[in-house]
């Protein structure tokens, strides 16, 4: 039952991309104007469904905003990595569709934030990413929170992360509802905690009246995670009934 509402989600997802990416154009960065600057630049200078390309193995030494629809990924043959204390952030601004993905890169001690608030739909995809933290102390990870806007579609997949949650409300990776009746699937993730953390290895929470429908499935999760390896939770700490599929 899983493997094929897995694969149904997967296939949502990949052709919501496919649909709304029509006429989009491919970047690389660096490269030709308007990517000829820092890497934002080229990101706030792409239309909403383009694609940017990482063309470097050189370390971005900027944190990251995704404004719009895009995708960021390294290009074949490279691998991007974000300097340490990077973070790749990224929410929906306004009420056209939010279709955003992050693709093979590495983040140090950094984190991955995609978040989605307004009207239109979401859909949102981390994969292959790899994120390590180089101490205890050094939260680091992917978190995906959508809130009371569209309904949104949510693939992280692939990922590993060798991590620190190091607090109570810490998660290595967490996706998160808020009066949203969206889809999750959370598969095939590594993670490692790194210390001993006080936070979850794999969160998947609603709050605020939310009724989602989340698949975590096929995750390897190894170390010491002080709430749980993986957290399964309906209005943590709010008087709110949501309901958690």
């Amino acid at each position: 039952m899983y493997t094929f509402r897995s694969a149904l989600a997967a296939i949502a997802v990949c052709a919501a991309i496919a649909s709304s990416s029509v006429g989009a154009v491919t970047r690389s960065w660096p490269g030709a104007a308007p990517c000829s600057g820092t890497l934002q630049a080229c990101i706030d200078a792409s239309a909403a469904t383009d694609t940017v390309q990482v063309v470097t193995n050189t370390p971005i030494t900027q944190n990251l905003f995704l404004p719009r629809s895009i995708t960021l990924e390294s290009a074949t043959g490279f691998s991007a990595q974000m300097a340490s204390g990077m973070n790749i952030e990224g929410n929906s601004t306004d009420d056209n569709p939010y279709i955003v993905a992050v693709r093979r890169i590495a983040l140090t001690n950094g984190r991955v934030m995609l978040s989605h608030n307004r009207a239109g739909t979401a859909n949102i995809e981390i994969r292959r990413v790899s994120i390590v933290s180089t101490g205890a102390a050094n939260a680091a990870g992917i978190r995906v929170q959508a809130g009371s806007g569209g309904a949104a579609t949510v693939r992280v997949a692939d990922n590993r992360l060798r991590v620190s949650a190091p607090g109570q409300f810490d998660a290595a990776l967490e996706v998160s509802f808020a009066a949203n009746n969206g889809t999750a699937l959370i598969d095939f993730n590594h993670l490692e905690g790194v210390g001993d953390g006080d936070g979850w290895g794999i969160l998947a929470q609603v709050n605020g009246a939310g009724a989602p429908s989340m698949t975590v499935i096929n995750n390897e999760v190894r170390g010491r995670f002080g709430r749980a390896a993986i957290g399964i939770s309906e209005g943590l700490l709010s008087s709110i009934a949501s309901t958690l599929t």
